[in-house]
């Protein structure tokens, strides 16, 4: 099912109340197909940073960092709507011409500002 996901580059800085706050310098919102990680799956995957909940597949090549790189899920009525993810491991490109970017993401728990 195709989903609204804001692309956002940016970085972390800490914030006055001593946590850090993200700082985005650009994004992009594209359609990109939210496939569910079986519990199968999750097992091979043990070995990223955190646990992986679900894999983005989107059109074409956007540029997608490790650590500087955040995902907003922007589909209105949906339960995970402004719900912040994380890429896990670096993208793929899964046809090897580039029609298509898969990336591996872990759910922050965050929410962000519409």
């Amino acid at each position: 099912m195709r989903q609204r996901i804001r692309i956002e580059t940016g970085s972390k800085a800490p914030s006055a109340a001593g946590g850090t706050t993200w700082s985005t310098s650009s994004s992009t919102t594209r359609y990109a197909d939210a496939i569910t990680i079986t519990a199968e799956k999750r097992e091979r995957y043990q070995s990223i940073d955190g646990e992986v909940v679900y894999e983005f597949r989107f059109r074409g090549r956007p540029t997608i960092g490790m650590g500087t790189t955040r995902f907003v899920w922007l589909t209105d009525g949906h339960p995970l709507d402004l719900r912040i993810f994380k890429p896990a491991a670096p993208a793929t490109n899964p046809d090897g011409i580039g029609r298509y970017t898969n990336v591996l993401v872990t759910d922050t728990g965050e929410t962000a500002d519409a």
